[in-house]
Parts: structure tokens; sequence; C-alpha cells
């Protein structure tokens, strides 16, 4: 299981800020995909149209089958994603720090107070990349 940490602006508070770690049992931040096409012709032909990659493209999807948040943990990610427009920031054990907009949250109570939870962020910019300050195309 990876540790990741959501942050982002509290609503009750102008200089606040929310932030929730919780656990993603199944974590892969570098699964992005390249947009291209490939088209196979005629006799052998092939052309490759490759729109290369943006941050942009990037979308993440955190799930967990087991309850690994508490109430007050989604009480806290309510917090964020009931916020218009807010761009939060993802941080992972590997060193990434990455903008996000938090599209989705699907959490479902699992055991007493202990609940499952599905995710979903579109990349907005990474500032850093495993550690690194990155410079990447947006």
């Amino acid at each position: 299981m990876s540790t990741v940490t959501l942050s982002g602006p509290d609503p009750s508070d102008p200089y606040g800020s929310i932030s929730v770690s919780f656990l993603v049992p199944s974590y892969d931040p570098l699964a992005w995909q390249r947009r291209a096409r490939i088209l196979v012709g005629g006799a052998g032909t092939v052309t490759v149209q490759d729109m290369g990659v943006t941050v942009k493209d990037v979308t993440m999807r955190l799930t967990s089958s087991e309850p690994t948040l508490t109430s007050a943990d989604v009480v806290a990610l309510y917090s964020l994603w009931f916020q218009q427009g807010a761009v939060c920031t993802l941080t992972d054990y590997l060193g990434n720090s990455v903008d996000v907009f938090f599209k989705d949250f699907h959490p479902k109570v699992a055991v007493n107070t202990r609940w499952t939870y599905e995710i979903g962020l579109v990349v907005l910019s990474v500032t850093k990349l495993l550690g690194q300050t990155a410079v990447l195309p947006g």
C-alpha cells in the first residue's frame, strides 16, 4: 500500500488549508498515455499521428476496495471536492507533487466507520516528478 496526501484550500478559512493522507492499495502514478494514432493501410503502409504527451491529458484514478478512510477523512475530502474550481495538490511517497482538479469522489461505507473510495483527478501541472523539479509540457 502507498500513502498519498491530497491538500487544498479550506473553504471556512481563507488562510488555511485542508490536508488528508490516506492509503492507496494499488497506486501507479506514472501510467500516462501518449496521444497518438497508428493507421495501417494497404500494402503494409503505416502512418503514425503523434500528438505527444501533455500533462493535462493525464488523469489519475485512486481506488480502494479495503476500508482505509475514516469518517473524518471522508468529511475532509468532501470539503476539498465540493469547492468549485479548486486546485488541490497530490503528493506521494515517491516525491511526486502534482496539481490536480478533484473531479470525482465516491466514498462507500464498508465496516463501522471505515470507508472504501473512488477518486478521479485530472492533472493540471507537475511540480515535482520523482523528487526532481519537473518542467513538462502542459
